[in-house]
């Protein structure tokens, strides 16, 4: 066992022939009861004491260790299921959000949300609640329970976890997917995605339009600067070859915005 319990050793005991004694219904009251006790305590030491992630699992396998009727042993160990029993104490906020990072970059196509978040960052924790949950209902692997057991997970977040998925949050948002992620992504969608936004925005709105796009090639690392721009429907030529003057203008373009580029990257 970690050595965090050695450090609530008092709490811990204080509730041992209670949680022996008890059912499952009131050993959930006692183990969410020690719990907060043991997040309240902890956060009020000089020097607070590392928790397990699943702190309520670890009170729960501490506390199996104090049972002897073998049918109570069996249903501790069917509730515990594969959780490990030397688990560790956790990673990092910054390990954990690197771990869980998504590394599809169709994930980033929208903005993510808390929830969107949340669920990558502690899919763990919430696991480990639903199984706990449907153990409670007295149902095994049923998907249609475990949505609403993650949205209750997510709602009684602590505030150190609100705080991580909001970190987490903003970096994937500002940053996007992951740049080997990126250039695959553009590699087979770049083009087909310029050409259905422009038809649609035509179609939609009557609309013609010129992109600029840049990106870092990654194999070397230089710039490469495309423009895109709508099929005419009327002219023979599209804008950015009707005429010198537009030849012109186009270059120009793509130079300074491909010398403001860099400065994005």
């Amino acid at each position: 066992m970690a050595a965090w319990y050695t450090a609530f050793q008092g709490t811990l005991a204080l509730h041992q022939d209670g949680f022996v004694a008890a059912s499952q219904e009131t050993r959930r009251v006692i183990l969410r009861t020690v719990r907060d006790h043991i997040v309240s305590k902890n956060k009020s030491e000089d020097e607070s004491v590392e928790l397990p992630k699943a702190l309520k699992m670890a009170i729960r396998r501490y506390y199996r260790q104090f049972l002897t009727d073998e049918d109570d042993i069996r249903a501790e160990d069917e509730i515990l299921g594969d959780v490990p029993e030397d688990e560790p104490c956790g990673l990092s906020p910054e390990e954990r959000e690197a771990a869980a990072r998504p590394k599809d970059a169709a994930f980033y196509k929208k903005e993510a949300s808390d929830w969107d978040v949340a669920q990558k960052l502690f899919k763990q924790e919430i696991d480990e609640y639903d199984k706990e949950e449907q153990a409670k209902l007295g149902v095994k692997n049923e998907i249609k329970y475990r949505t609403g057991h993650a949205r209750n997970w997510f709602k009684n977040m602590t505030p150190a976890q609100k705080k991580e998925v909001e970190n987490a949050r903003e970096k994937w948002n500002s940053e996007g997917a992951p740049l080997e992620s990126q250039a695959m992504y553009r590699k087979r969608h770049l083009k087909k995605t310029l050409d259905d936004f422009t038809e649609q925005l035509r179609r939609t709105m009557g609309c013609q339009v010129m992109i600029l796009t840049s990106h870092k090639k990654s194999a070397d690392q230089t710039l490469s600067v495309v423009i895109h721009e709508s099929k005419p429907l009327n002219s023979k030529k599209p804008f950015t070859q009707s005429s010198r003057g537009n030849k012109d203008w186009v270059s120009q373009g793509f130079e300074k915005f491909a010398e403001w580029s860099k400065s994005e990257f």
